[in-house]
């Protein structure tokens, strides 16, 4: 009896390999250092999301680390949002506000497909690494970790669209709880992204349902030059 529950124990952690097999790896591709995520193991509700009409946001927070120490950071939003009309997928990879790569895929099996083997372009800028030094990537991914702030930016819209049918007046400057104020504006795309990660971070708890941390094997530019990554 003991060994049957001893093999299905077995088949059980072999069944769920699969969700352990994640892994980041590095390259270099010209003067462009690479990063791979492979094998992430998105819930189940992925394919719902991607074809919602709603942008899916994959966040992705990348350090550089040196003796765990970290010597350059980078977040990447990878944003993917169903075209209804066209019926296909654009994706958009950017970084600061700068788009790093975008793709056009016609199949939700092809989108899916990419995400699970995610690749970053101008992961890390190549001068933040030193010859022969050792440095191991980490890499913090969230899925759809701002659903706070597409809250706030309804009531902003909703704010606004009421404010054009009703005549104009000045806002109050009563303190909260004493009358009438402004809305708040939408803050900029990159203020939210910090902001999410700082909460993470902290601690404090980002609205994100599904999140997943990956380090890369160490590593030296020379490895990478020769496609060892």
């Amino acid at each position: 009896m003991r060994w049957r529950i001893g093999a299905l124990a077995a088949i059980g952690i072999l069944l769920l390999a699969p969700a352990f097999g994640a892994e980041l790896t590095v390259l270099r591709e010209g003067n462009s250092i690479v990063a791979i995520l492979r094998g992430l193991p998105f819930p189940p509700t992925l394919p719902k999301d991607l074809t919602s009409g709603l942008t899916t946001h994959l966040l992705v927070h990348l350090t550089l680390l040196e003796n765990g120490r970290a010597a350059e950071q980078r977040d990447i939003d990878v944003a993917v949002r169903y075209d209804l009309w066209d019926e296909n997928f654009p994706l958009t990879e950017t970084a600061g506000g700068t788009v790093l790569s975008t793709q056009v895929f016609k199949t939700l099996d092809q989108v899916t497909t990419f995400l699970e083997n995610l690749a970053l372009p101008q992961a890390i800028a190549e001068g933040s690494l030193v010859p022969g030094r050792t440095y191991t990537l980490s890499a913090q991914v969230l899925l759809n970790p701002i659903e706070k702030e597409r809250v706030e930016q309804l009531k902003q819209w909703v704010a606004e669209n009421s404010a054009s049918e009703r005549p104009v007046s000045p806002a109050s400057t009563a303190p909260l709880g004493g009358g009438p104020s402004a809305p708040p504006t939408v803050a900029r795309h990159d203020s939210v992204f910090n902001r999410i990660f700082q909460q993470y971070a902290a601690g404090l708890g980002s609205s994100a349902v599904w999140r997943q941390t990956l380090v890369s094997a160490p590593f030296t530019l020379q490895d990478l030059s020769r496609g060892r990554g």
